[in-house]
């Protein structure tokens, strides 16, 4: 190819907070359930699962075959949950899940982020990143060349379909 000599529109993806996953058969997912991928299908999170997120709204596919429907999910962001045994020194600890509803402090399940702040004795706020968490973080990355500021790779667990038409940003 020439070098260019003009400008040129392209479409980049942007890093977005939601994904969309489809939906195990048999499943009826309720809007905010932690959600597990089991052979690639979103379920109710079991531990094992990859993460995938929380349900943005309830999903009923009892009746359906696999990817039959599909759930968006919240993918990265900031959650206040419900945890036991907080304290002060929780701050900065790592969160685990062990089913669709339950987080922990420590590493007895999986890996789902970090306490962020105390909302009270029981409530913490919980920075989470399904998309780029431990679990995934020696998949591809984006990185970006510095004489260009060209990305010069994606990554595939980007949701499709996000894109920015802008030029020169």
């Amino acid at each position: 190819m020439a070098k260019i000599t003009k400008n040129v529109v392209r479409n980049y993806e942007t890093q977005a907070d939601t994904n969309t996953v489809a939906v195990a058969a048999g499943v009826h997912i309720f809007q905010g359930m932690l959600l597990g991928l089991s052979g690639g299908f979103a379920r109710p999170y079991q531990a094992g699962d990859k993460i995938a997120g929380f349900a943005k709204d309830e999903v009923d596919n009892t009746s359906g075959a696999n990817g039959d429907k599909k759930v968006d999910v919240k993918a990265r962001g900031k959650v206040c949950l419900e945890i036991s045994g907080l304290s002060q020194e929780s701050i900065g600890s790592d969160v685990v899940a062990t089913d669709d509803d339950t987080i922990a402090l420590g590493s007895d399940g999986d890996y789902f982020g970090k306490v962020l702040r105390l909302e009270d004795a029981t409530q913490a706020v919980v920075a989470f990143d399904f998309i780029f968490n431990k679990e995934t973080a020696s998949a591809e990355t984006t990185t970006t060349d510095t004489t260009t500021q060209e990305p010069t790779t994606t990554d595939p667990e980007t949701p499709a379909g996000n894109t920015d038409n802008t030029e020169g940003e």
